[in-house]
């Protein structure tokens, strides 16, 4: 059983010099940390796609894709390429695509053309590494071939027709390549893209390969204070939490009325329904037990955040239940609801990548929960209408 910090504990922590050193150097600039950029796979892409350009005004040519090249024709999945001839291609010609039919980066040079998936933090999904394979036959029917998928330690592709295409390529090898070019021609590189370089070699040292002195001193650290640091851990703050008090913010400044709610639901209603909306006489899994609540689903994961709206009619004794399927079954949009315990007639969603919502302010996100919100009006003010419509509902209580 772990005992509890004592407050001697967390003045130890706060007194040692690692600990000192690292809140420093964490909070010394570094341009990828300045624009919240250290864990988007957005701001990955164009990073990347800015030093793999031999024409963009880094100064750097083709000496980064040209050693990412070699690698990538080194690979027996490439047909009819190999290796040394990386060395031998019109770099001129060059030309690197963002988010071209969905894909991250294509480079296209001398009738050879290279797809590369970024995967950061996220994972392929709907066979969207197949979609871009023939999306790449069809407009380049001529052209050799090159599939890449760059993740942070090299993740082979799920589909098994993919990993016959598909080469696996890491951050590890981006970064051993920078390491290198910045080792040999550091004199030729101008000090701002030197600069840069040197912060995104850290951001994928200390994220990726933990070999910053930051990770060893941190390992130290925490040997030393553990008992006070996990206790830290334990606490630190819950995204979902967030979300909610930021919905409850949202819901308020929109007049509406709380009703039951927990971490992952925050239910509400009108200032009218409220009035006539009655109680089941036994427990239903609500704290109040409400025949009928407009509901928002709270889901955040590492991959995104997903806020689902549904009018839900709650199981339970109460015979009005019966008037309230009713009369949201008639509404005009209303679906047949699944089961029969709890009964849904609308459903609306607002998905947010995790990588985007980070990056956001508390007043941005809570700009983003606002519009949906408003978009969901519609449906809250068809389902108030429908229901206070029916005399046997629109009893005050």
């Amino acid at each position: 059983m772990n005992e509890s910090p004592t407050e001697k504990d967390f003045l130890n922590l706060l007194n040692d010099a690692s600990f000192e050193r690292i809140e420093l150097e964490l909070q010394s600039a570094n341009f990828f940390d300045i624009l919240n950029a250290t864990k988007s796979e957005v701001r990955h892409s164009n990073f990347l796609a800015w030093i793999l350009d031999p024409n963009a005004n880094h100064g750097l040519g083709e000496m980064v894709l040209l050693r990412f090249l070699r690698d990538i024709f080194s690979s027996e999945r490439v047909v009819g390429l190999y290796g040394p001839e990386a060395d031998t291609l019109d770099f001129r010609s060059a030309e690197l695509r963002r988010e071209w039919q969905n894909i991250d980066l294509l480079i296209v040079l001398d009738k050879i053309v290279v797809v590369v998936e970024n995967k950061w933090d996220s994972s392929e999904h709907s066979l969207q590494l197949t979609k871009y394979r023939k999306v790449i036959e069809t407009h380049f029917p001529n052209h050799k071939k090159a599939f890449v998928l760059l993740t942070k330690e090299g993740t082979e592709a799920k589909n098994e027709e993919d990993k016959n295409y598909y080469i696996e390529y890491n951050y590890i090898q981006i970064a051993q390549i920078l390491e290198r070019i910045m080792a040999v021609y550091k004199p030729q590189i101008n000090n701002r893209t030197f600069l840069y370089l040197e912060d995104y070699l850290k951001v994928l040292k200390r994220n990726i390969m933990q070999e910053d002195h930051l990770n060893e001193l941190a390992v130290k650290l925490y040997q030393t204070h553990r008992r006070a640091l996990n206790f830290i851990f334990e606490n630190k703050p819950d995204l979902q939490k967030e979300i909610q008090k930021l919905l409850i913010e949202v819901l308020k400044d929109f007049s509406f009325v709380l009703g039951s709610t927990s971490k992952s639901y925050v239910r509400f209603l009108t200032e009218d329904l409220r009035k006539v909306i009655q109680s089941h006489n036994q427990s239903n899994g609500w704290l109040n037990r409400e025949v009928f609540l407009f509901e928002l689903v709270i889901n955040a994961t590492d991959k995104d955040v997903r806020i689902v709206f549904k009018p839900v009619i709650s199981p339970g004794d109460n015979p009005i239940r019966d008037e309230f399927a009713k009369s949201i079954s008639m509404v005009e949009g209303a679906s047949i609801p699944y089961g029969k315990l709890w009964l849904v007639h609308f459903i609306q969603d607002k998905k947010i990548s995790r990588a985007k919502f980070d990056e956001l302010g508390d007043e941005e996100r809570k700009e983003e929960l606002k519009k949906f919100i408003g978009n969901c009006i519609p449906t809250i003010e068809k389902v108030e209408k429908a229901l206070l419509a029916n005399p046997e509902i629109n009893k005050p209580k």
